[in-house]
C-alpha cells in the first residue's frame, strides 16, 4: 500500500478541533431553587464534569469525516503482487510448486497449492495481448504442463484439470532450467521465469532470487501447523521363534498434544499398534505381526493417527510379495579336485552368502563339457568362468536365450581366447579384447565410471584395496555398451551392455585368486551380488524403495503380450510391450505399485520384480520456512506493481460518515426541542 500524496496527511491535524470545541462547550444550566451555598457549589461542579465530553457519538463521526478526508487527498492506492499488467507482450514460464509440502493449509478453506494456482490464473488474466506463457510444474521430477504459446486460453484450462499436489519432493532449481529452456524459442524480448512456492527451507527458493530473469513468489502457510511423518521402516529378515516378525518404525517431526497411535495393517486390515511419543523430534518403535498372517498377504502399511499439516508422509507401504527364485548357472572353465584350485570357489562362496532377507539364488554347477547338453532356458543367470570359446552351436544357443532376456557374465583366465570369442560371439560381446597383458606394476580399482548402481553398488567401495598382475586388454568398447569399473590405469575392468532384452557382462581379470586377490577384497560380496542379480531379468527395476516422482526405466519380460501398474490409489499405468523397456514417469503417489502381465492369452498374472516401492520426499516434511529477500522488479514494467487506486472508496466512506454525522445532529436538534418544549 502507498500514498500518492503524503503531504495531505498532514489534515489529521485537524482532529484537534472538534476534540477542543467538544471539551471546552459548556452547557447552560438551568435555574434552581437554593436549599443551600454548599449544595449548589457541589451540584455544579458536578454537572461540569458530566458536560465535558458530551455528545461523545457526535464527536467520533466528526473525527471520522476530518480523516478520511486526509485520507482521501493523500490519493491512497494497493499495490498488486505481479507487475504483468502492462501493453508490452512477454515471454513468462510460470513454475508452479507442487511438492508435498504446498498441501498444507494456507487458509482456513484453501491450501498453498490453491493459492498458487490461483495466483498462476491471475497472472495470466494480466498479461498483454500477443504475450507467451508457459507453465512448469516444480515438483520432482519437474514436468512441463502447458508449452509455451501465445493462446493464453491454453494455459488457463491446463490449470484447470491441475491435479493435487502428491508426495513429490521439491526440485525448484531443475524446473528453472526447464522454464528457461521453455522460453529459449521466443521472439519475445521480455522473458521471466515467475516461481510461486511457499518457500520452504528445503525448495532452496532463496538461491533462485540470484538469476535476473527469476521472480520468486512465497504463498505463505499457515502458521503454528505442526507435523510428524514417517522417517523409515525395516522388516526384520526372519520372525523370532515366537513366529512374530518385528517391524521397526522411526517417526520424527513436531508434535506438542502428546503421544499418538502408531497403527499397523495388512491389506487394510489393523494387525499391531501402540503409542508413541516424540522425544526431541524422534521416536523409534517396533510392532510385531505373526508372520503366519503375511503368507497370503500383498502389502503391509504402517501408519501415524495424527491430523497434522501433511497427510501423505503419515504413512508408509511395503510389498510382501516374494521376489522370484534367482537360478544361476555356473559353468567352470578350470575345475580342479581341490576347492581350493577351483575356479568358481570364491563365486560360488560368494552367491551362498546372500544378503538378509533376500533369497538365495539356486545355483547350479556344471564343467565347460556339460554346456551343449544343458537346457538353458531354466537359467536367469549363465556364468562363463575362464571358459574356453564355445562351439558353434552352443553359442547360438547361449546368444539366443540372452536374447530373450537371460543375463551373461564372461570372467577372464588363461583358457579364454579373445578372437575366438570375437568370432562366435560377435555383436554380443560388450567389447573388443585382446589377448592378457600383465601389469607392472600391480593395478588397483578406481571409483565407478558410469552411472549402473544396480550393478555396483556403492560405486565400487571396497575394491580399492585388491591388486590385480594380468587382465584383458580391451581394443575398444563397443556402444552403447560402457565401462562400469576401471583399472587405476584407466583400463576396463568390468564392461556391461545389452543384447535385445538380455544384459552381458565382460570381467577382464579372473574370478578366483589367479590373477588378482580382488575376491579377496570387502568389496567383492555386494559386486557378486549386484552384477549377478543386475544382469538378471529379474532385476527389471532399480532397488528401491523409490522417492516419489522418481521416473523409473523398467526391463519388459518376454512374451508378454499386455503390462500393467496398479497405482497405490487404484489408477492403471499400461506400458509398452513392443519395446524391450518401459519408462515409468507417473510415480508421485506414494505407497506399493503393483505390476501384472498377460502371457500367451493366458491370464493376468503378477510380476513381482516389476512392482515397486513409492515413499514420500521426508525433506518437504520439514516446515521450516526461509527468508527470502524482497522480490525484485518484473522485466514486465519495472515495478513490483500495478497502483490500484483506493481514493474512491475513501470518498464514499467520507460521504457516508458525513450523513450519519448530519443524521445525529438533526435527532439531537429535535431532542433538545422537545427538552425545551416540555419545560416551558
Amino acid at each position: 500500500m502507498g500514498l500518492g500524496l503524503p503531504l495531505a496527511l498532514l489534515g489529521l491535524i485537524a482532529l484537534a478541533i472538534p476534540i477542543w470545541l467538544h471539551r471546552v462547550r459548556r452547557k447552560l444550566l438551568r435555574d434552581q431553587p437554593l436549599p443551600t451555598l454548599r449544595l449548589l457549589q457541589k451540584a455544579v461542579a458536578k454537572k461540569r464534569r458530566t458536560v465535558r465530553f458530551r455528545d461523545r457519538a457526535l464527536l467520533v463521526a466528526r473525527m471520522c469525516i476530518l480523516a478520511l478526508a486526509a485520507f482521501a487527498l493523500a490519493q491512497p492506492f494497493l499495490s498488486r503482487v505481479a507487475s504483468y499488467a502492462t501493453e508490452r507482450p512477454i515471454a513468462l514460464a510460470i513454475v508452479i510448486d507442487d511438492s508435498m509440502s504446498t498441501s498444507r493449509k494456507a487458509t482456513q478453506l484453501s491450501s498453498v497449492f490453491d493459492k498458487e494456482v490461483a495466483r498462476a490464473r491471475s497472472v495470466l488474466d494480466e498479461l498483454a495481448p500477443d504475450s507467451e506463457a508457459a507453465i512448469i510444474l516444480g515438483g520432482h521430477t519437474p514436468r512441463v504442463l502447458s508449452g509455451r504459446t501465445n493462446d493464453l486460453r491454453t494455459s488457463v484450462e491446463a490449470l484447470r484439470a491441475i491435479e493435487s499436489p502428491s508426495a513429490r519432493g521439491t526440485a525448484l532449481a531443475e524446473a528453472v532450467t526447464l522454464s528457461l529452456r521453455e522460453l529459449s524459442g521466443t521472439k519475445l524480448s521480455l522473458r521471466e521465469v515467475l516461481v510461486l512456492t511457499d518457500c520452504g527451507e528445503h525448495s532452496k527458493a532463496k538461491a533462485l532470487t540470484s538469476n535476473p530473469s527469476v521472480r520468486v513468489e512465497c504463498i505463505s502457510p499457515r502458521s503454528n501447523q505442526e507435523n510428524v511423518y514417517i522417517e523409515s521402516v525395516r522388516r526384520a529378515p526372519a520372525p523370532d521363534r515366537d513366529g512374530q516378525l518385528a517391524i521397526s518404525v522411526r517417526v520424527a517431526g513436531k508434535w506438542s498434544a502428546g503421544a499418538f497411535d502408531l497403527q499397523l495393517a495388512i491389506d487394510g486390515r489393523t494387525a499391531s499398534e501402540t503409542k508413541v511419543a516424540l522425544e526431541e523430534g524422534l521416536a523409534n518403535a517396533e510392532l510385531k505381526v505373526p508372520d503366519r498372517l503375511l503368507a497370503d498377504a500383498h502389502i503391509l502399511r504402517v501408519q501415524v493417527a495424527v491430523r497434522d499439516a501433511i497427510d501423505a508422509d503419515n504413512q508408509r507401504e511395503i510389498s510382501l510379495e516374494h521376489a522370484a527364485e534367482l537360478s544361476v548357472l555356473l559353468v567352470d572353465g578350470d575345475p580342479a579336485p581341490s576347492q581350493r584350485d577351483d575356479e568358481l570357489r570364491f563365486l560360488s562362496l560368494a552367491l551362498d552368502l546372500n544378503e538378509p532377507g533376500e533369497p538365495t539364488p539356486r545355483v547350479t554347477r556344471i564343467d565347460a563339457d556339460g554346456l551343449g547338453g544343458a537346457d538353458l532356458e531354466g537359467y536367469d543367470v549363465i556364468v562363463l568362468a575362464n571358459v574356453l570359446a564355445p562351439s558353434e552351436a552352443v553359442s547360438q544357443q547361449l546368444m539366443a536365450r540372452v536374447a530373450r532376456g537371460a543375463g551373461l557374465l564372461i570372467t577372464a583366465g588363461d583358457h579364454v581366447d579373445p578372437f575366438a570369442y570375437r568370432g562366435r560371439f560377435g555383436a554380443l560381446m560388450p567389447a573388443l579384447i585382446r589377448s592378457a597383458a600383465q601389469a607392472q606394476p600391480s593395478l588397483s580399482v578406481a571409483s565407478a565410471t558410469a552411472n549402473v548402481p544396480s550393478l555396483v553398488p556403492e560405486g565400487g567401495v571396497g575394491l580399492e584395496t585388491g591388486r590385480t598382475l594380468e587382465r584383458l586388454l580391451v581394443e575398444a568398447v563397443v556402444p552403447p555398451s560402457e565401462t562400469a569399473l576401471a583399472f587405476s590405469d584407466g583400463t576396463p575392468l568390468l564392461i556391461v551392455g545389452r543384447y535385445e532384452r538380455g544384459r552381458i557382462a565382460l570381467f577382464t581379470t579372473t574370478i578366483d585368486d589367479d590373477w588378482t586377490d580382488l575376491p579377496l577384497t570387502p568389496g567383492f560380496l555386494p559386486l557378486i551380488h549386484g552384477v549377478v542379480r543386475g544382469l538378471s531379468a529379474l532385476d527389471a527395476l532399480p532397488p528401491g524403495p523409490h522417492v516419489a516422482g522418481t521416473p523409473l526405466t523398467a526391463r519388459i519380460p518376454q512374451g508378454a503380450q499386455s503390462i500393467f501398474s496398479v497405482t497405490p490409489d487404484g489408477r492403471r499405468i499400461e506400458l509398452d510391450v513392443k519395446s524391450t523397456t518401459a519408462r515409468i514417469v507417473d510415480t508421485g503417489t506414494p505407497g506399493v505399485y503393483r505390476t501384472f502381465a498377460a502371457f500367451d492369452g493366458r491370464g493376468e498374472r503378477e510380476l513381482p520384480q516389476l512392482s515397486f516401492e513409492v515413499v514420500p520426499d521426508v525433506q518437504d516434511s520439514d516446515l521450516s520456512l526461509a527468508v527470502l529477500p524482497r522480490p525484485k522488479v518484473s522485466a514486465a514494467n519495472g515495478s513490483v506493481g500495478r497502483p490500484k487506486s483506493v481514493g474512491p472508496w475513501m470518498w464514499l466512506l467520507l460521504g457516508l460518515a458525513a450523513i450519519t454525522e448530519g443524521a445525529m445532529r438533526f435527532v439531537k436538534q429535535r431532542r433538545q426541542a422537545f427538552a425545551a418544549a416540555v419545560s416551558t
